[in-house]
């Protein structure tokens, strides 16, 4: 007899190697030989609730992904802080609310970089512009 947690993985893998036709035949066996209530205690039955149930939580995981980017943007908010006050860049409560509101990876990836190097909370924001022309497709 299989434990528990192999039950699953098992019957998977039974599940996996059979044709068509032994497919139909097992299904069609389960339906005339258990009862309603029998076949919704099998794992087939549970792994079914569970599609269905992570389709119901499917805006809960979308918001635990958006809370997880938030949570990138603070470690790199706190990376950002961490380089300027190591290198003894001091910031203005206005230069910090740019920082703190900024929730673009890119952008504070790049402040990073550039706190590295700078020598002034000025030349940190000051913008290196650079043209990004599109290029028209071949």
């Amino acid at each position: 007899m299989l434990d528990n947690a192999r039950r699953p993985l098992y019957t998977d893998f039974v599940w996996t190697f059979l044709g068509a036709a032994a497919r139909a035949a097992l299904e069609e066996a389960m339906w005339e030989n258990f009862s309603d209530e029998e076949l919704l205690k099998t794992d087939f039955a549970h792994r079914i609730r569970l599609m269905y149930f992570g389709q119901l939580m499917a805006p809960l995981h979308r918001a635990k992904g958006e809370g997880r980017r938030e949570g990138k943007a603070e470690a790199l908010h706190e990376a950002l802080f961490a380089v300027l006050r190591t290198r003894r860049i001091r910031l203005t409560k206005e230069q910090r609310r740019t920082i703190a509101e900024n929730q673009n990876r890119p952008q504070l990836l790049r402040w990073i970089e550039r706190a590295a190097t700078v020598s002034s909370a000025g030349e940190l924001f000051a913008a290196k512009r650079v043209s990004r022309r599109r290029v028209a497709p071949r």
